[in-house]
């Protein structure tokens, strides 16, 4: 659930935004729905980081799905050649998902990226480039 929840919201972001930032911005109103659009789903896109590592924090998903480990590295060459190639052989995915272990080595590396380096740079960016009178509306 939580994954179609952000994946509506990019969408919503991705489309408002495109509409914002082409000309004649300036005069959108207020209340122009893409701003309303935009600046609530920026909003719910916060809370739903927010949720995410609360959540994962009480439950230590963090350390426990997310954390690369040193068999990690060797382990994402061959997951890496599995995408690139294997795959189309048909051959079998050489990691295997366990209560311990959910994700193979590139998923762990491309989560921490996204929810550690990108959510927090977009949800930074998105404040600096806000209207702070818009926010006190």
């Amino acid at each position: 659930m939580w994954h179609w929840v952000n994946a509506l919201l990019v969408i919503l972001l991705i489309i408002t935004g495109i509409q914002l930032r082409i000309s004649g911005v300036p005069s959108l109103g207020p209340r122009h729905p893409a701003l309303w659009v935009h600046k609530y789903a920026g909003w719910a896109m916060v809370a739903s980081c927010v949720f995410w590592l609360v959540y994962s924090l009480a439950n230590r998903n963090l350390s426990r799905q997310y954390a690369v480990r040193p068999g990690d590295l060797k382990g994402m060459s061959r997951q890496a050649r599995f995408y690139l190639i294997s795959i189309f052989k048909g051959e079998e995915d050489p990691f295997r998902p366990s209560p311990e272990e959910e994700f193979n080595p590139l998923q762990k590396l491309a989560s921490g990226a996204i929810m550690g380096i990108f959510a927090p740079i977009l949800i930074f960016t998105g404040l600096l480039c806000s209207d702070i009178s818009f926010f006190r509306k």
